[in-house]
């Protein structure tokens, strides 16, 4: 695994969550009327999600699990390779009711084939023709 990558992404997704720290609202009404704080702060979120995206990506091409599909099920492909808790992932916020419904029934499930964890669907197969695009374009 390619270290420098992860390095460098690593000290990128430092800077975005400093950033977000140094430009926090004392208030919502402040970061209401400061449109300019507003974007620093949404700038520096979306950074640093897509930074933790593409680490998580660039982890789980060295592996045998199959690329995700989406944001989430990269993370959830994070659990099943025991990188991160799957706790954790239990946690995140869901993106419909659907799925946070989904989510509720796993927790009284057993790890049997199904359901991915989250209630978000199993990835199947998936044939990589040369390499993920977010790995191979620098992101600071």
């Amino acid at each position: 695994m390619d270290t420098l990558i992860l390095e460098e992404k690593l000290e990128s997704l430092r800077r975005s969550i400093s950033r977000v720290e140094k430009k926090r609202a004392e208030s919502a009404e402040q970061l209401r009327t400061d449109v300019d704080r507003q974007d620093i702060l949404t700038l520096n979120l979306t950074r640093a999600v897509q930074l933790c995206v593409d680490m998580a990506m660039h982890i789980i091409a060295q592996s045998d699990e199959t690329l995700p599909q989406t944001m989430g099920q990269t993370f959830d492909a994070l659990a099943q390779l025991g990188i991160i808790d799957e706790h954790l992932i239990m946690s995140l916020p869901q993106p419909d009711e659907e799925s946070r419904r989904g989510r509720r029934s796993h927790r009284s499930s057993s790890r049997a084939p199904g359901p991915a964890p989250c209630g978000r669907p199993a990835l199947g197969p998936i044939r990589r023709p040369g390499g993920s695009p977010s790995l191979d374009q620098p992101t600071s």
